[in-house]
């Protein structure tokens, strides 16, 4: 399956433009799907599964223990994986002993890594030609991976993933992120210090990613979602849904 990528700093908008970007492009389906679809592949589909997981509450008691499946099933897989799965794998656990932070924030974010990995994996694996939206992907890692490393590390990592078929950066004034933030959580939070230096990241990813013949494109998220939508959707077109 194909993959969009949505990469910016936390509170730039991500989840709410994902949410309507799902409801527009056909074919499309959210990264939250995937733990379904991974445990279809290992037990065979059962639409009483498939119904129940359409329900909210279901799918907050089935996603966790079907996310755990799927991570342990991709990293048994990951150990026979191709090129460049085994160079990224292993500079991103040296990156990650490197970093500055504390170590169990650090513990944190490789968690939050290698349910990503797990996750890409996956819609690469999975027949069809249908869109996956990722507002937390193996892209967004790369400014996770940047709090406590230098630039050298970021731009090495990102010329190593595997590319998805569209990044969409976010950006918008950090200002308005802040108060985004703020609205979210008024005491504060550890997201607010890592607003400025994520935003120099987008310009390393949006050029490292092109770079490499990537598609890429950067939406302002000082406009309503509807607006990024089309923009994306455009775009999407016009590179013939290709990866």
């Amino acid at each position: 399956m194909l993959r969009i990528e949505l990469v910016g700093p936390p509170g730039v908008g991500k989840t709410t433009l994902l949410r309507v970007l799902a409801d527009t492009l056909p074919d499309a389906m959210t990264a939250r799907r995937l733990p379904l679809l991974s445990h279809f592949e290992a037990k065979g589909h059962r639409r009483f599964t498939e119904w129940l997981y359409g329900r909210h509450a279901g799918e907050r008691w089935m996603r966790h223990r079907f996310e755990k499946a799927m991570v342990r099933w991709e990293l048994k897989r990951l150990r026979y994986a191709p090129d460049p799965w085994p160079d990224l794998l292993a500079s991103t656990i040296s990156a990650f002993a490197e970093s500055t932070e504390p170590p169990a924030l650090v513990l944190e974010r490789i968690q939050s890594f290698i349910r990503q990995v797990a996750a890409i994996r996956c819609a690469e694996r999975l027949p069809g030609h249908g869109v996956v939206l990722f507002d937390e992907g193996i892209v967004q890692r790369a400014i996770s991976l940047a709090e406590g490393n230098s630039d050298r590390v970021v731009e090495d990592y990102v010329n190593r993933m595997p590319l998805p078929s569209l990044t969409v950066v976010l950006t918008a004034p950090p200002e308005l992120i802040q108060e985004r933030l703020n609205a979210r959580d008024g005491e504060g939070n550890r997201f607010h210090s890592m607003v400025e230096r994520s935003l120099a990241v987008n310009d390393r990813i949006s050029h490292a990613i092109g770079h490499r013949a990537g598609n890429v494109i950067e939406v302002s998220m000082d406009q309503p979602a509807e607006r990024g939508v089309e923009v994306i959707s455009c775009y999407w077109f016009s590179i013939g849904r290709q990866a």
